[in-house]
């Protein structure tokens, strides 16, 4: 399915591409361009990303519910077996992994899988927890706080990643549909202009200029997300 998405979106930048340069050459060379970079880079990118982005939230629940739930179970046994089942995906795998593992040694396991600073303070927490014996709920309100916070900066974050992909796609085609008056309502004249080198040249060079801004734009959203 991606693979197609990516095709049809090679091919519609390669059909304008052609309409700008009147060049099947250099309207193949662009389309095979955009498509390594989607399917080689783009895919890759965002698919790990995703994961990330994942296992934030899934940080957030489970460190909100095992809270809630210790505070009631008053043990890390009972409390991470009341909440194991609200779980999925790779992160049920990753508990059914370490089943034979007591409580504790599970809970610092999954540092592993989360590797976020947050989840080193929740252990922090909880062994303070064993050892002094204090209300689990005061001693992790900061740490709620800031799972929360965190929680709707992604939310957050997102939204805008959203506004300013939709900004840049409305941008570039706008342009493109300049290039597809320019070709098909002065045409004549574009042709004429099509002769001069330099022209042509850049025309592909406004192709990978707006490569380079969508590529610059992915990463800076993968960065700040």
């Amino acid at each position: 399915m991606k693979t197609l998405l990516y095709s049809i979106i090679a091919v519609m930048i390669g059909a304008i591409a052609w309409a700008g340069t009147d060049s099947w050459f250099i309207s193949g060379i662009i389309s095979a361009i955009i498509f390594a970079y989607l399917f080689f880079y783009v895919d890759k990118i965002l698919s790990s990303h995703r994961i990330h982005i994942k296992k934030r939230h899934e940080c957030y629940q489970f460190i909100n519910s095992f809270i809630i739930a210790i505070s009631v179970k008053k043990t890390v046994g009972a409390a991470l077996e009341t909440i194991t089942d609200q779980f999925g995906g790779a992160l049920k795998e990753e508990l059914q992994s370490v089943e034979h593992l007591d409580s504790l040694d599970t809970l610092t396991y999954l540092n592993k899988y989360f590797s976020l600073p947050l989840y080193d303070l929740f252990l922090k927490i909880i062994n303070l927890y064993l050892e002094q014996g204090r209300d689990i709920l005061l001693m992790s309100e900061l740490l709620i706080y800031e799972a929360r916070r965190m929680e709707e900066n992604i939310n957050v974050l997102d939204v805008m990643g959203k506004r300013k992909a939709l900004n840049f796609s409305i941008l570039w085609i706008m342009t493109a549909i300049i290039i597809l008056f320019c070709r098909f309502g002065i045409r004549a004249f574009y042709l004429q202009m099509l002769n001069s080198p330099l022209f042509l040249s850049i025309l592909v060079g406004f192709f990978l200029f707006a490569l380079l801004s969508f590529h610059l734009m992915l990463r800076q959203y993968v960065e700040i997300s």
